[in-house]
């Protein structure tokens, strides 16, 4: 009897702690066994991510000193896809003072969260001309005016993957420039 757990569940310690007492022996001459299990001495044999399969095995003792053991397998799997967070809405920014572009920091607008519970590796890109690194959950570098339309694609090692936009509105909110001419004296003629 194996068991599966789904990576990132809070659950899992009372999930293996419930699965290891399930597992039992018993004596020919009805004497007293005594289980143990290697568990958590085991390695996990990763497959993908922090999913792997980890082997326990289970030794039976009765009072003469007989011994039987078996090995099961606790396998965790991942089926959970990184979690990325973009605004709900339009994020909108200004020019640069006297510029027709908006230089959005590391950081600063053009930036998303993101998170996988089971892989920390997971790897992440973008798809915005403009961004300094495409393979970044931060799109940040130098747009002109108008809306751009940012696209966030993750994926961990065990293929799940997700994705999310982020609109940018860059506006020009500097108010226009104006050269008035000099005053002119007109001599009215009397």
């Amino acid at each position: 009897n194996h068991l599966t757990c789904l990576c990132g569940n809070p659950d899992n310690p009372l999930l293996i702690q419930n699965w290891l007492a399930t597992f039992s022996a018993t004596s020919n001459c009805n004497l007293n066994v005594t289980l143990s299990n290697d568990y958590p001495n085991g390695t996990i044999t990763p497959s993908c991510g922090n999913a792997g399969t980890q082997a326990v095995t289970f030794t039976a003792v009765d009072d003469c000193g007989n011994t039987a053991s078996c090995t099961a397998n606790i396998i965790f799997i991942d089926n959970n896809p990184p979690e990325l967070t973009c605004p709900a809405g339009p994020v909108t920014v200004g020019t640069d003072a006297g510029a027709c572009e908006a230089t959005i920091p590391m950081g600063g607008a053009a930036a998303i969260g993101a998170l996988d519970k089971c892989d920390p590796n997971f790897t992440i890109t973008n798809d915005s001309p403009y961004a300094v690194d495409n393979n970044s959950a931060d799109a940040y570098g130098t747009y002109p005016t108008g809306t751009h339309v940012i696209t966030f694609n993750a994926m961990d090692a065990c293929g799940n993957s997700s994705m999310c936009s982020l609109t940018l509105i860059v506006a020009d909110q500097e108010d226009p420039m104006i050269a008035c001419p000099a005053d002119i004296l007109v001599a009215a003629d009397v």
